[in-house]
């Protein structure tokens, strides 16, 4: 459930009573919110609670205006200097390094335009990567922050933050002027969202190949199922996969290829990829390893086998990871070969740890 935080309670520095955090001042005692602590601790008046940074508490507290293109436009017209300013940690210590300074006139208007945003309505819990100190006749009118080529924030003037709209045109204002750095970085995010949409694609075509008949609209609820002490969801699930594979043995192997479906990562995968393995667990183990036994397992079934044996399985009486039964030593030979196979380092270190060493 989404918490409100303007439903938030905090505890008053002068009187001691819970107060909503978006107060500034205690209706009880009068005393000024406290504003100096980095962190402030909070509770909702329906039971939880936990820890919110100042500059959350100020947005919550702020009675500033919503962001305005007019009102920062007629800010960058009356400078006459923008320092770009990079946030570095330096021996744990932050400091704002200057990377870039524009003076021309043709460069500030240029800035101007690249500007571009639209309000949020909300704050980012996150820290600035760069501000734009923006100056007048060498008075600071102006401290722009920002969180990357995404996010614009003007403390000082505004409640809440700004989406940057153009960030293609800033990154290449930047450029120009020798700061390649959000050039880079935004490239390099394009390329990663691609990638990403690939792999994303990719695995969910193997995934829906692989999913048993039946089973594909009941993954959210084993899913979420999957940790609990009753099992009604995997019953059920486990009557269908019955009707479409009638022996056990057809039934395990539909389930080694659907957890070894896109030959992934072991580890960082999709939720649903509990399912599967949630679903094996209902077997007996000797059931399991006498399927893994056979001799034309496919490529997906070694790797659902070889994931399957090779993890630590859960156990919800005890809530705790617990270590399998040993295997038989052809099992454990046959599925470290495959491994070696295989290639990948990190479920090479695995099957050593849990199958051993050859």
């Amino acid at each position: 459930m989404k918490m409100d935080l303007s439903q938030a309670l905090t505890r008053c520095p002068g009187c001691g009573k819970d107060i909503l955090l978006l107060l500034s001042i205690c209706p009880n005692c009068s005393a000024a919110a406290d504003t100096s602590s980095p962190f402030l601790s909070l509770k909702y008046p329906s039971g939880g609670g936990g820890m919110i940074d100042q500059q959350t508490a100020s947005f919550l507290r702020s009675s500033a205006p919503e962001p305005s293109q007019a009102m920062l436009d007629a800010t960058l017209e009356r400078i006459d200097r923008a320092i770009l300013k990079e946030l570095v940690f330096r021996e744990k210590v932050r400091n704002w390094e200057p990377v870039l300074e524009i003076t021309a006139p043709a460069d500030l208007a240029s800035l101007r335009s690249a500007l571009r945003i639209n309000s949020t309505q909300g704050h980012l819990m996150s820290i600035p990567s760069h501000a734009l100190e923006c100056r007048a006749a060498d008075n600071s009118v102006a401290t722009l922050e920002l969180f990357g080529l995404y996010v614009l924030r003007w403390p000082d003037r505004w409640k809440s933050d700004a989406i940057l709209t153009e960030p293609d045109a800033l990154a290449d204002f930047f450029a120009l002027l020798g700061h390649r750095r959000f050039r880079e970085d935004l490239d390099k995010r394009r390329v990663d969202g691609e990638r990403r949409t690939r792999e994303d694609e990719a695995w969910a075509k193997s995934w829906d190949a692989a999913t048993p008949a039946g089973l594909a609209g009941l993954v959210e609820s084993l899913s979420h199922e999957r940790y609990a002490l009753e099992a009604p969801e995997r019953d059920r699930a486990l009557r269908i996969l019955a009707t479409v594979y009638p022996s056990a043995e057809e039934q395990i192997l539909a389930l080694f290829a659907w957890y070894g479906h896109a030959l992934g990562p072991w580890s960082g995968f999709p939720s649903e990829e509990v399912v599967p393995e949630y679903l094996l667990e209902a077997f007996s183990q000797d059931v399991v390893v006498a399927a893994a036994q056979r001799s034309d397992l496919t490529a997906n079934q070694l790797e659902g086998a070889a994931r399957f044996f090779c993890r630590w399985a859960y156990d919800p009486v005890r809530k705790k990871k617990v270590k399998l039964p040993s295997l038989p030593a052809d099992v454990r030979q046959k599925l470290r070969a495959y491994v070696t196979s295989a290639g990948d380092q990190n479920k090479i270190q695995r099957a050593q740890r849990i199958l051993g060493q050859s």
